[in-house]
């Protein structure tokens, strides 16, 4: 009984740090990296994305179920994709910059690319993402504490996991 109260309580313990963003040993120790790639080139290296995915706006239909009572029934509606937002520390290179400033000089359809993401894990690959027609929409430099951040933000019109 005492084993199993202290094997709860481990696992509670790392489930808690986990929702509270508590890094633990295993997080401490892995390096994961996204490179990404538009239209087959390089244009960095990030520590961080978010936002490879698809949602369904929800739809709700009044029906009638057998024995005649009004129900709601939630069914998928419009596929959507989120914005595809990715960090790193600044740069010397101007190549997401230069692909900002085709959409801001209305170049749009020059600045829809396709773009891979790939996420490895120190250096083995751990996960890939295919972006549809993606373009910048936002691309700037945030100072924080002791260093600066670049940050872009590409909106997209498809998503697929690759690996």
């Amino acid at each position: 009984m005492t084993r199993m109260l202290a094997i709860s309580t481990c696992f509670l313990t790392l489930v808690l740090s986990l929702l509270a963003g508590v890094p633990t040993a295993r997080s401490q120790d892995v390096v994961v990296t996204y490179e990404m790639l538009r239209d087959g080139e390089s244009v960095g290296t990030f520590e961080s994305c978010r936002g490879m995915g698809s949602m369904n706006e929800v739809v709700e239909q009044m029906i009638i179920d057998g024995t005649g009572r009004e129900v709601i029934r939630k069914v998928p509606g419009r596929l959507r994709w989120p914005d595809v937002i990715c960090t790193r520390g600044l740069s010397s290179s101007l190549a997401l910059w230069a692909w900002r400033q085709q959409v801001e000089s209305g170049d749009v359809v020059e600045a829809r690319s396709e773009v891979v993401i790939r996420a490895r894990e120190d250096t083995r690959p751990i996960g890939s993402w295919r972006l549809d027609n993606a373009f910048p929409i936002e691309v700037q430099a945030v100072g924080a504490e002791s260093r600066t951040v670049e940050l872009i933000r590409l909106v997209v019109e498809g998503v697929e996991r690759l690996e």
